[in-house]
């Protein structure tokens, strides 16, 4: 409940006019505000990871494999928070553990032991 802008009387929150005076309200808009920007912050973090796992030369060294794990981790953990918030952009955060887990089995099974 709100209060009426011409005579204070309390009305509903989404009532046009006031019953008792007529007055006009500002009926606030449903206007969706949320962002999807873990989502898109997440896809390219693991378009970076997934494209960083792709070394066509063979074995890859530790630097790589950090790096790849610390895309791929934060990759996934703002595409799980952004399904778990139900953000906009659903589908890009699945694309983007996706891109992710290939990137980590790329790089698990290429890397050799020492």
């Amino acid at each position: 409940m709100v209060f009426c802008r011409g005579c204070s009387k309390e009305i509903h929150e989404s009532a046009p006019s006031c019953p008792q005076c007529g007055a006009t309200q500002a009926v606030a808009a449903s206007v969706n505000k949320e962002s999807g920007w873990m989502s898109i912050v997440s896809a390219i973090l693991a378009g970076f990871m997934f494209l960083g796992s792709l070394d066509f030369e063979g074995g890859y060294d530790l630097d790589v494999i950090v790096g790849s794990g610390i895309l791929g981790i934060s990759s996934v953990i703002l595409a799980s928070i952004s399904l778990y918030q139900h953000k906009p952009l659903k589908t890009l955060a699945i694309v983007a553990i996706t891109f992710a887990i290939l990137g980590f089995l790329i790089v698990l099974g290429n890397s050799q032991p020492n």
